[in-house]
């Protein structure tokens, strides 16, 4: 009689997660994925950014261009369905957003999250599909524009636990030119990025870069608006004096 129970609760679990797998659906994950990030992320942050290469650029940076003398330090910048940026403050262009660049692969591929279209009208502008047969850890998900060759797309990575992007993959002409890795970490309620690690190719050349951003130090909710960010691209940014206003 046990044996027969066990045998029926087994064939049911199995029964539960082949349903389970079979409706997912690219419309359904997208939606999932949406919802989930307007709970995980805090409508703003901004936190502190280090690492290796950081520090020895910033070193770089000429006296001349470091406003009234003062040390130079780069801040991550959040503001929900607005910006996503890196910026250093205490110096004067074109320094302010130095490594702004190392970003934009992982703005780009997140881009979605915080679009308020729904699948139907993603789908005017990118293909956007679920590989379901990619991979047992994560959902992987085939993303490009449809303005560009069918060999330019990304493979995002995404935990099915949280539904968290860990790991996006980028390509051209179907080969590999780009790829960051995502660590997150628990601030108070929310799940927020804490280590970016990006491998990127060099324009044509063989060379590749690899760059670390380290996210610490949160303040979460300190209600930047738009014209925050913009102010903050300007010469000697203070984020500081931003929010003492």
């Amino acid at each position: 009689m046990k044996a027969k129970l066990l045998f029926l609760f087994i064939s049911i679990v199995i029964l539960s997660l082949s349903a389970f797998g079979a409706s997912k659906s690219s419309k359904g994950l997208y939606n999932e994925m949406k919802n989930s990030y307007q709970k995980n992320y805090p409508e703003d942050f901004v936190a502190s950014v280090s690492g290796a290469k950081i520090k020895t650029s910033l070193k770089e940076i000429p006296k001349g261009a470091r406003c009234k003398g003062r040390q130079p330090k780069v801040t991550y910048l959040f503001l929900k369905g607005e910006a996503e940026s890196i910026i250093v403050e205490n110096v004067e262009n074109p320094f302010v957003t130095r490594f702004q660049a190392h970003l934009e692969v992982y703005k780009n591929a997140k881009s979605f999250l915080d679009s308020g279209k729904s699948f139907a009208q993603l789908q005017k502008t990118y293909y956007w599909k679920y590989l379901s047969s990619k991979s047992d850890l994560y959902y992987v998900i085939k993303m490009r524009k449809h303005r560009l060759r069918e060999s330019d797309y990304m493979l995002l990575y995404v935990d099915k636990k949280n539904l968290s992007l860990k790991k996006i993959v980028q390509y051209s002409g179907g080969k590999i030119v780009g790829t960051v890795n995502v660590t997150y970490r628990k601030v108070k309620k929310y799940l927020l990025p804490s280590l970016l690690k990006f491998n990127v190719k060099l324009g044509g050349r063989r060379r590749r870069e690899h760059f670390i951003l380290r996210i610490t130090n949160y303040r979460v909710n300190v209600d930047l608006s738009s014209d925050d960010i913009i102010d903050l691209q300007d010469d000697c940014p203070s984020l500081k004096k931003i929010l003492d206003q």
